[in-house]
């Protein structure tokens, strides 16, 4: 995959460098990037979780690695009483476990292991998880690994670098067992612990026997706006997974699928064609593929992603602030690469899920990705997408360039869309504006003739996911008339003025259907 290069927007002054960060932004819009939180342990009191909502988490992620969906049931209450609360909208992702490798600690016994101590991994879950032995859910990985392999154990957060994780190097295999000697010295810690081998095939289905189960239960009963496909290798898996959400009449959830390994890098260009989304899991990737490969396949992933307008996500930013209030510098860099590069959201795990200061985190990486946004050279990436789009434009593409060039062209100070089903906001974000992108969402009317129903949450909550869009919903008994949608824009630009984006004397780029045609008209407003 080819990268592409992305340069700062010039000149950046220095002395702006010392602008309190607090000074910039787009209103009571924290920042364009959009920030997915893990609720967990540490995260899921109503509290806390209005806490993380107004530091800036756009989306809630449950994590089906860990917990039952009882556990997760209660989680989910917590969350909706928390939007109730902050009257904010948030989306909610369900995470797949797949074919992840495990190792049950039953005693939640801490396990020390010292550098070059020989530790056997064992099929037989009988065993109690010990310095010796570790018992992990695979049977068939000792016919799959061989001597020199690497294997990496840890508690939800590994690098194979600090004192909570183990890096493994098989010796030999005997049998169903496998003797690997310890590279460093760690204590496993806690009741589950993660284990990956690099560059190893795991001749699992990506979608278990109980990630369909409690796709039917809990994911159906939830109406779950992403379903975030763990170790999607091919294609396949996100047609699998797409049959299986069609039968339980999820058809309006969006599925993401999570790139963790070589395989599912090799396969990236069809997977991306079948997947609403992309998420890099560079935890995974980190240890599959070779360090210094990393940043590459981040870059051209990104690219690829944004020319075809499909958002992605990066994850493992912030690992750090698990323990500590700050990010360390790199990492802070890191986060404003991401955004750089042409995210459109940060996921943070471990961070929140079982960090100690969840709130604090979302604040500051949503105060880097605003500092990012900044200097972003929004001029240089637009005719990047035009040159990839071509011409011919087809008709939605072409009004989506148009309102993007004019709110640039006349400095606009935001974008308002109207939409049903989001497609032309997701266009219009394609096009990455330096100004926030209001989705006055359409709500549909539909009957079974046994009750009427109204679509447009599912489309609401699903902009927030993408860099750029910020969702209302529009009264579902306001009609189409030309009437009645000056009514509902003169309703946006209020919305957009309490929100502190549309100031007297401003220019707001309005895009919306007249009839049948659509249309991009420039709106002055008074002083």
């Amino acid at each position: 995959m080819q990268a592409t290069r992305v340069v700062l927007q010039e000149p950046l002054r220095l002395a702006k460098i010392l602008d309190p960060s607090e000074q910039v932004g787009h209103g009571n819009y924290l920042s364009m990037s959009k920030i997915i939180g893990t609720l967990g342990p540490k995260s899921r009191a109503v509290e806390t979780i209005e806490g993380m909502l107004k530091a800036g988490m756009t989306v809630a992620r449950i994590d089906f690695s860990y917990g039952t969906p009882e556990y997760h049931q209660e989680t989910m209450e917590f969350l909706k009483q928390a939007v109730r609360n902050t009257r904010t909208l948030c989306g909610v992702m369900m995470d797949t476990l797949g074919p992840e490798l495990q190792i049950i600690n039953k005693s939640e016994t801490p396990i020390a292991i010292d550098v070059d101590a020989f530790v056997t991994l064992t099929p037989d879950q009988s065993k109690e998880a010990s310095s010796k032995y570790l018992p992990i859910n695979f049977q068939n990985l000792a016919n799959v690994v061989k001597p020199k392999d690497t294997i990496f154990v840890g508690q939800y957060l590994f690098t194979g670098s600090e004192s909570t994780s183990i890096w493994l190097e098989v010796n030999e295999v005997k049998g169903n067992e496998i003797v690997c000697r310890a590279k460093n010295a760690a204590t496993l810690a806690g009741p589950l612990f993660t284990a990956l081998a690099s560059s190893v095939r795991i001749d699992l289905p990506t979608l278990s026997e109980n990630d369909k189960k409690v796709i039917a239960s809990w994911g159906k009963a939830n109406r779950i706006d992403f379903l975030s496909l763990s170790y999607c290798r091919h294609a396949e898996d996100v047609k699998q997974a797409r049959a299986l959400l069609t039968s339980l009449e999820l058809t309006k959830t969006q599925i993401f699928a999570k790139i963790e390994n070589a395989e599912g890098l090799k396969h990236f260009d069809d997977i991306l064609k079948e997947a609403d989304g992309i998420i890099l899991s560079r935890g995974n990737l980190g240890i599959d593929l070779p360090s210094e490969k990393v940043f590459l396949f981040q870059k051209a992933a990104l690219y690829k992603c944004n020319m075809l307008g499909k958002p992605a996500v990066i994850t493992r930013v912030v690992d750090t602030m698990t323990e500590n209030p700050r990010p360390t510098r790199a990492e802070a860099t890191d986060v404003a690469n991401a955004v750089l590069d042409g995210s459109d959201a940060i996921l943070l795990g471990a961070e929140t899920y079982r960090g100690n200061f969840p709130i604090q985190c979302i604040g500051t990486v949503r105060r880097i990705c605003r500092e990012a946004e900044i200097v972003y050279n929004q001029r240089f990436y637009f005719k990047k997408v035009l040159e990839y789009v071509g011409e011919p434009m087809g008709h939605l593409e072409s009004i989506a360039s148009a309102a993007v060039r004019s709110a640039t062209k006349v400095g606009a100070s935001m974008i308002i869309v109207f939409t049903s089903a989001g497609q032309a906001a997701r266009l219009i974000a394609k096009y990455r504006p330096l100004m926030p992108v209001m989705v006055v969402v359409i709500p549909q009317i539909s009957t079974n003739f046994m009750r009427f129903s109204f679509s447009g949450t599912f489309t609401a909550r699903q902009c927030l996911i993408v860099r750029g869009l910020f969702p209302i919903l529009a009264d579902p008994q306001v009609s189409t008339s030309n009437a009645a949608n000056e009514l509902v824009l003169k309703m946006a630009i209020e919305h957009g003025k309490m929100a502190g984006c549309i100031k007297a004397n401003d220019r707001v780029v309005v895009c919306q259907k007249i009839g049948d045609s659509s249309v991009v008209r420039i709106v002055d407003m008074a002083a």
